[in-house]
């Protein structure tokens, strides 16, 4: 079983694996926006430095190196089909917390609206979540009746 650590101990890295693992086929509830911008700075980070990579690796042009830029490539195609629920998903739940509808989401994936859909989004996904429980659930950074119950008991 692995040993949970109290939110106020989660490193960027937690986060990320709480919206990737923990958390990639809930749509209910809400996401506090340490889980999603953790989530979306590492996978674009990640993929950054994969384009970075192949785009160097084009550049030198050898047999060796457009083998490894395949790969990469493909790699990339890979993570983006493994990534894109736990995106959509935690995207959701980040709206939830603002008091938003998931369905705003949709905007990312319409051709011709997707820039200023993600404009508004972005705009959307910054914004501090409602304050006490909404039609989406209770508030994520709330302490629960149960961890009120447990202190000073250890």
């Amino acid at each position: 079983m692995r040993s949970r650590k109290k939110e106020v101990d989660y490193t960027i890295f937690d986060w990320w694996f709480r919206a990737f693992y923990d958390n990639y086929d809930l749509f209910k509830g809400r996401a506090r926006r340490k889980e999603f911008w953790s989530f979306f700075l590492i996978n674009s980070a990640s993929i950054i430095l994969l384009l970075a990579i192949t785009g160097l690796l084009t550049y030198l042009e050898n047999d060796a190196t457009y083998i490894v830029g395949v790969f990469l490539i493909l790699l990339m195609g890979f993570s983006a089909i493994v990534l894109l629920l736990p995106f959509i998903t935690v995207s959701v739940r980040r709206l939830h917390d603002t008091g938003k509808s998931g369905w705003w989401t949709v905007l990312f994936f319409i051709p011709y609206v997707n820039f200023a859909g993600l404009i508004l989004l972005l705009f959307f996904w910054a914004n501090e979540g409602e304050k006490g429980p909404n039609q989406y659930g209770v508030d994520p950074k709330d302490i629960s009746d149960s961890e009120i119950d447990q202190i000073g008991t250890e």
